[in-house]
């Protein structure tokens, strides 16, 4: 019969992989922030504007005409997602426990196969299952990005043409 186990490796090594893997996906997700920002928010490192115009009537002056200018992030909704929650689970066997020269106890397992699925041959198969549950959810605005929506939100320019008399 296969041996029903995998590579032994020391359990803080396997715990610590799955989670800095988790860490860098919610790393990647902040980098696609940013970059959702600068490619629409910014043209050639400049604040990239929505004009539109609109007439109004002035009571006494006839119809004006506004130009309003509008930062094109204030507009949008940035996606900043981050993982809320993050779940492993893993089977493992512990097959040694160890002492290095701090005495702190160190264990070494090897992940538990799974001899359940078949072979495109007919044989037998031995994988590993390391099961994820992610949630993701909208992460909180930064406070660096509050700070330049503020500022950003004084960009807004309304200027009108002279009232034209009807």
């Amino acid at each position: 019969m296969a041996d029903s186990t995998v590579s032994q490796i020391p359990l803080s090594q396997l715990v610590g992989s799955l989670v800095r893997d988790i860490v860098d996906a919610d790393g990647m997700a902040a980098k696609a922030t940013s970059d959702f920002i600068q490619n629409v928010g910014f043209d050639k490192g400049e604040l990239r504007m929505v004009q539109f115009s609109y007439q109004q009537v002035v009571p006494g002056a006839g119809v004006k005409r506004y130009t309003v200018s509008v930062p094109l992030l204030t507009l949008v909704p940035i996606p900043i997602l981050g993982i809320e929650k993050a779940e492993i689970s893993f089977t493992t066997t512990i097959v040694e426990m160890s002492q290095d020269d701090s005495q702190v106890p160190r264990l070494h397992a090897k992940l538990a196969a799974d001899l359940a699925s078949t072979k495109s041959d007919g044989g037998m198969s031995e994988t590993t299952d390391v099961k994820f549950t992610l949630t993701m959810a909208r992460s909180d605005v930064p406070a660096g990005l509050t700070g330049i929506f503020g500022l950003l939100g004084n960009n807004i320019q309304v200027t009108g043409a002279p009232a034209k008399q009807e």
